[in-house]
């Protein structure tokens, strides 16, 4: 039988947070056999079944009404909280979900709405970055105690992919700020002082605290708000003077008051399972986990980065380089298909370990493989490709606003046999009043120096001819070997 010892949070941290901080039943307890989770996607309710190898709730009938206690009792917290740099790559963490949990959501094993949204924020976090966290407990739901010492037959349980039962629910609002500020420190000080301010009002433990002019004035400098909460009435706010009134106005209706956690117990606590080797569930150890989101977390967030970059329109490279513009998508629909593998490859590592049917020391193996190493030079090859293409088009970009014309070389059919009078006759073609400047990106990049003369030399020269025609060729993508630049002119 399953027993919990403690008799307040305060007395022990082995009992699970709840409305009522005193709340001392066994359906509280955090020590084994019992499991947490926080509510990252769909909305649990008590007696339900859980599965915990892929971290998913499975619905159904409450078959002990007459045995659960629904406890009302407000409870707010709120605090500024910083951001550790370590763990810029993993949020969930730095807010303290499971690690379990944390696992599944980087597996997309279970969905991720929500709070669970925070995984796959991709702003900017520096030190002027800072993190409101809120939490108000309304409601707890649990089992009675009798549901773990009567010795009553127990139900059957029917759906067998189920590991455990969520034996208590809290139910509430809780939200995830993010906010940027300007990157002033005599403005950051006065914002500071003013969300402290804000957090009072929102704790509401002070009636007479308010939000003054001044306070007001300085929360309207934040630059950006990004909210991630369990309720949807919250994560479309656009400026944080709309929280207090937002989450006010979401406890006067009980149904946006959404789970914020839930305590499981294996299911045959609760119920007759009869085959109890089916229902399995070994937990990873908190090192592997970390090896784990190690791997893959810089993979995500390098993937964010890379998709914000792909999500530019390039007209440069369209233009005038097509192949390397359809080489670029090409390889990044391979880098995508790479990390979904990958995923595939590590969930199914971690189901087998969960079940219980492979050894949890195959995940070093798994980490440290051929496949692993692949990937990874795979991403590092892709984000110098992304690097050089991203250059290449400023620089087009650059050459027109200085009024030369960009052509590649490669649109002119040379070769790297081709002598000197067969380039020249394939650069010139029948061009007049034109001087062309042969070149490519080893020797830009080494020879910076001789280039701005050079340019420089050519713009003056266009000062006394307007008509000149500057053309830049660029030699980066044919065979043809160049030394050095090559300047050609014409005559009329």
């Amino acid at each position: 039988t399953a027993t919990c010892k403690s008799k307040t949070m305060h007395e022990n941290d082995n009992v699970l947070p709840s409305c009522c901080s005193d709340l001392s039943v066994t359906a509280a307890c955090l020590s084994s056999p019992f499991i947490q989770r926080r509510a990252v996607g769909s909305s649990g309710r008590i007696s339900w079944l859980y599965d915990a190898i892929n971290d998913q709730i499975i619905s159904g009938p409450n078959v002990f009404n007459d045995s659960t206690v629904t406890f009302s009792c407000q409870r707010k917290e709120c605090f500024m909280k910083p951001c550790d740099p370590n763990l810029r790559s993993n949020l969930l963490k730095w807010c303290n979900t499971e690690d379990e949990l944390r696992l599944s959501v980087a597996l997309q094993l279970c969905e991720s709405k929500g709070i669970g949204e925070f995984i796959n924020y991709s702003g900017s976090i520096d030190e002027y970055t800072r993190f409101l966290c809120y939490t108000h407990h309304q409601t707890t739901e649990y089992f009675k105690d009798e549901v773990f010492t009567s010795n009553t037959i127990k139900p059957r349980k029917l759906v067998i992919d189920a590991t455990h039962a969520i034996v208590l629910v809290n139910f509430g609002i809780e939200a995830l700020v993010v906010l940027q500020l300007p990157p002033d420190d005599e403005q950051v000080q006065t914002i500071d002082h003013a969300l402290e301010r804000l957090c009072t009002l929102l704790k509401g433990d002070q009636q007479d605290v308010t939000l003054s002019d001044e306070h007001i004035e300085s929360l309207e400098k934040i630059l950006q708000i990004k909210v991630f909460s369990n309720t949807a009435e919250l994560t479309g706010v656009k400026s944080v003077l709309d929280l207090h009134p937002k989450i006010q106005s979401s406890l006067k209706n009980e149904h946006l008051l959404k789970p914020l956690n839930y305590n499981l117990c294996p299911i045959n606590y609760i119920y007759d399972t009869r085959d109890e080797n089916k229902y399995t569930f070994t937990e990873l150890s908190n090192a592997d986990v970390i090896a784990i989101e190690s791997y893959l977390l810089p993979f995500s967030v390098d993937l964010k980065n890379v998709a914000r970059a792909m999500g530019q329109s390039y007209p440069n490279l369209r233009q005038h380089l097509k192949g390397e513009h359809k080489n670029m998508l090409t390889s990044y629909q391979q880098l995508k298909a790479m990390y979904n593998n990958e995923i595939h490859r590590i969930r199914k590592l971690v189901i087998d370990i969960r079940r219980g049917d492979i050894k949890e020391s195959k995940i070093h193996e798994e980490l440290s493989n051929d496949l692993a190493d692949n990937s990874r030079k795979m991403l590092a090859d892709f984000r110098n490709q992304l690097k050089k293409i991203q250059k290449k088009d400023s620089f087009i970009e650059d050459l027109s606003e200085k009024g030369f014309i960009y052509q590649n070389a490669a649109d002119r059919e040379i070769y790297a046999d081709d002598n000197r009078q067969v380039l020249e006759q394939k650069v010139l073609g029948g061009a007049t009043s034109t001087h062309i400047i042969c070149s490519n990106d080893t020797l830009y990049e080494k020879s910076q120096s001789k280039w701005h003369t050079l340019c420089d030399q050519l713009l003056k020269e266009r000062e006394g001819n307007p008509q000149l025609n500057l053309i830049y060729v660029d030699f980066s993508y044919v065979p043809y070997k160049l030394n050095d630049f090559i300047i050609l002119p014409t005559t009329e």
